[in-house]
C-alpha cells in the first residue's frame, strides 16, 4: 500500500536547527551590547543632570553642593535622596548604577560618580563637565 503522506526529513530538521543556532549566536551578543549601551546612557544622562543642577546651584548660592556643611564630605559620597533634595532634581533610583557626589570644603568643586552596581564600570563628572571612566579622586 503506497503512502501519500509526506514528512520532514531528518536533514531538513537539522538544517533548521543549525540556522536557528546561527541566528541566536549573532542576536544574543547584539542584544547584550544594546542593553549595556542603554545602561551606560542612563548613567551618563544622570551625571549630566547633576552637573547642570550643580552649575545652577553655584550661580544661585555661590558654591557647589555638598559644601562642607552638608552631611557628605570628601570621604563619603552623598545618597540619591540627598542629591535630589539639595539640587532640587528628581532622578529615579537607577537599577544598574549608584550615584553619589563628593564635594570639596567650601563648595569650591564637586565630583559626581556613577559606579555600576556589579563594579565593572564607573563614570564620573566634575566641575569641568567632562564625563570620564574613573572614580572621583
Amino acid at each position: 500500500m503506497p503512502s501519500s503522506q509526506r514528512g520532514v526529513t531528518l536533514i531538513e530538521l537539522v538544517a533548521v536547527i543549525v540556522l536557528l543556532g546561527i541566528l541566536a549566536a549573532v542576536g544574543v551578543p547584539l542584544y547584550n551590547n544594546m542593553m549595556e549601551d542603554g545602561r551606560t546612557t542612563e548613567a551618563k544622562t544622570n551625571l549630566k543632570i547633576v552637573y547642570m543642577a550643580e552649575k545652577i546651584r553655584r550661580l544661585d548660592q555661590g558654591a557647589y553642593w555638598p559644601d562642607g556643611v552638608a552631611k557628605s564630605t570628601e570621604d563619603s559620597p552623598s545618597s540619591l535622596p540627598e542629591i535630589n533634595e539639595a539640587l532640587n532634581i528628581d532622578i529615579e533610583t537607577p537599577q544598574y548604577y549608584q550615584l553619589g557626589i563628593i564635594g570639596a570644603a567650601g563648595g569650591a568643586s564637586f565630583c559626581a560618580e556613577a559606579p555600576q552596581i556589579d563594579g565593572s564600570k564607573v563614570f564620573s563628572i566634575s566641575t569641568d563637565g567632562e564625563i570620564k571612566e574613573v572614580f572621583c579622586s
